[in-house]
């Protein structure tokens, strides 16, 4: 009977920054169940991935699981594969980044298990030829794709599961087929199935097939899922227990073993892939173009929250590399950047990723952190900068302060940043409602544009439920529309934009000027409306400046918001979808980071609206919608009446800082 080689292990990350109630969740029900099964079964050869982060909270929380894989390992039973230390999406970060965070990795292990690791783990099975150079420059000698990558890049039915060699810069790789259509069968179908699966494989495939299948060692289960992390261990008892009936044509080895026995391979170069995961999600949840996702940068270019994310890391990345002469700042600084860059909220599909607001805050978190790293004490001066900050061919405006960020873009003359340094918050961490479940009937919503801060709206007829549903137009243009930067007063931090529009009253088009002008001080930023009416006869408007803050979760009760009404009474008003008529100041507290944000506005809004912005979110198989907090959307608004060549002003501030004892009455 022909032979089969097996390489068999699993890929163990968490996203950082969890609760540590979920590390530990996923250790007493996943890794360590796994670990404890595969540890009486010493003949059964292992490939184990587990990143940075989880390896360290392993060594912290429970030793006793690194001294048992350590022993696995010196027995040789176990070959631990390398990655990059904080799981980030490597094509996406700049060279120098990668390569520190592999030899990161590749420390840490050698001073955890004594090895040095020559096999490599890519976060998401995701590939650029590129890599190839780098990983061999780190000392890497294999890694693993995706079957259907392999098919992609030519390869025959017949040959799928031969190892390969590809090349970059003279710079060569050994390649080994994952095999997903099995991985995709494992704890669905019975441990004999796949058993029965793998003959078929051996007498159709070439001459020596290796047959990899790693699996997620948080999905060892078919009821594994977000809220439920478990490992079926009779389930993997009796799929050892076969391996081992079947010895004869089933070899159980290391890849590294396999590599060295049998060093010629067949040279291919693989295409650019996507996320293996990302790829399922797009088809089984009704993405209406699925060559959006083909490859993984059209993440960035459909989903204004990912280029944004992105964006800060490759801005904080160049702030890191400008420390000169002093290492150890340069080097933590480096170290919260690196955190930043772990992959989890930049994409999303299996497990909410950019949906998730606590994974995108702890990456903003990590990213301020390291820009914070950077400011040297004594010699760092506030500035409005310009940049081209998200790559879009225009400049932004980027208010660097003591205690604030504020970066401003061109269009819509909105905020896109409000990070508050001494929380390293930012509370411009919204996201809007895409059309992602379009498919599913019961998912509908979805934004025209970035739910971020002080968007110019001109309504006519709207209520609060058609504007939350966002079934409603418009009367303006300048919602999205680019505003011109009349004034850039670095040293002043002032930024005046303008922009000749025109608002829609009543069937007719009525040309009108907005103005604003922003002032940035140390806590607050002071922003002036001036709205003009262009044309030669008198018009009306509904003028509404919105804003959205990405707080803690209102129903967590970490979060409240009062206003001061006409009489100066502070008032409570509730986190659901709210219409006030008295508005006269407006408190948010954020309990969580002890921060209070408090909005002036120097004429009283006729109307004020409040709600909850939230995301459907669908997992990938499922018509289960699940409803996620991603901020909170202010609208105040006023009827503007003006005469020919007639100016309407409005002032509002906004003011940010530590909470002072009780900021509501």
């Amino acid at each position: 009977m022909k032979k089969i080689k097996l390489v068999f292990g699993t890929y163990n990350t968490q996203p950082l920054g969890l609760q540590e109630h979920l590390y530990e969740e996923a250790y007493q029900k996943a890794y360590k169940p796994f670990l404890t099964t595969v540890y009486n079964y010493p003949e059964l050869a292992l490939s184990l991935h587990y990143s940075g982060p989880l390896l360290s909270w392993l060594e912290k929380r429970h030793p006793e699981f690194i001294t048992v894989l350590r022993e696995m390992v010196d027995r040789k039973q176990v070959e631990i594969l390398g990655g990059s230390y904080f799981e980030p999406i490597l094509p996406l970060i700049p060279s120098s980044d990668r390569v520190g965070q592999i030899e990161m990795m590749i420390t840490y292990l050698r001073k955890t298990f004594g090895r040095r690791s020559r096999g490599f783990w890519i976060s998401g099975n995701l590939w650029e030829n590129q890599l190839a150079y780098t990983l061999k420059s780190c000392g890497m000698e294999y890694f693993f794709l995706d079957e259907r990558i392999f098919s992609d890049a030519g390869v025959r039915e017949k040959r799928l599961f031969d190892p390969v060699l590809t090349e970059d810069q003279g710079k060569t790789m050994h390649v080994l087929p994952l095999c997903h259509r099995l991985s995709q069968r494992m704890f669905h179908d019975s441990p004999e199935q796949i058993i029965a699966s793998l003959k078929d494989f051996t007498e159709k495939a070439g001459p020596s097939p290796v047959v990899s299948l790693l699996l997620s060692g948080e999905s060892m289960s078919v009821k594994s899922s977000r809220k439920a992390v478990l490992c079926d261990s009779a389930w993997l008892e009796e799929f050892f227990l076969l391996l081992q009936n079947n010895r004869e044509w089933i070899n159980s080895d290391l890849p590294g073993k396999i590599i060295r026995s049998n060093p010629l391979a067949e040279k291919r170069y693989f295409p650019t892939t996507t996320f293996t995961s990302l790829m399922e999600w797009s088809q089984s949840d009704g993405i209406k173009d699925k060559n959006d996702y083909r490859h993984y940068r059209h993440f960035l270019t459909n989903y204004r929250e990912s280029t944004l994310l992105y964006s800060k890391m490759m801005y904080t990345q160049v702030q890191v590399n400008q420390v000169r002469g002093d290492k150890y700042r340069k080097k933590s600084a480096r170290e919260e950047l690196w955190k930043g860059q772990n992959h989890s909220p930049y994409w999303h599909g299996p497990d909410r990723g950019l949906y998730d607001i606590q994974l995108r805050h702890n990456a903003y978190r990590f990213l301020i952190e390291a820009e914070k790293v950077t400011r040297e004490k004594g010699i760092f001066i506030p500035a409005l900068t310009a940049v081209d900050f998200d790559m879009d061919g225009r400049m932004e405006y980027l208010y660097q302060g003591y205690t604030m960020n504020a970066y401003a873009h061109q269009k819509g003359g909105t905020l896109f940043e409000l990070d508050y340094l001494p929380s390293s918050w930012n509370y411009l961490n919204t996201m809007s409602r895409y059309q992602d479940f379009s498919s599913l009937s019961s998912v509908k919503l979805h934004d025209s544009y970035s739910r971020k801060g002080f968007h110019d709206h001109f309504l006519e007829d709207v209520n609060l439920k058609s504007f939350m549903a966002n079934n409603y137009s418009d009367s303006g243009d300048f919602l999205n529309g680019v505003y011109d930067v009349q004034n850039h007063n670095r040293e002043k931090q002032v930024l005046v934009f303008s922009r000749n529009g025109s608002v829609s009253t009543k069937g007719r088009k009525s040309p009108l000027k907005v103005k604003k002008q922003y002032n940035f001080k140390r806590n607050s930023i002071e922003l002036q409306y001036e709205i003009t009416n262009m044309g030669y006869e008198k018009c009306e408007y509904c003028f509404g400046s919105e804003f959205n803050l990405a707080l803690p979760a209102p129903e967590t009760y970490e979060s409240r918001f009062c206003y001061i009404n006409q009489m100066e009474e502070f008032l409570n008003f509730d986190a659901k979808p709210t219409e006030l008529t008295t508005l006269k100041i407006l408190q948010i507290q954020d309990l969580m980071n002890n921060t209070t944000i408090q909005v002036d506005y120097s004429l009283s809004p006729e109307k004020f609206w409040s709600f909850p912005l939230e995301t459907a979110y669908v997992y990938p198989g499922s018509e289960t919608v699940e409803s996620l907090y991603q901020g909170t959307t202010f609208l105040p608004q006023w009827q503007i009446i003006l005469f020919p060549g007639e100016s309407w002003i409005l002032d509002i501030s906004l003011k940010i800082g530590k909470s002072k004892g009780k900021a509501f009455a």
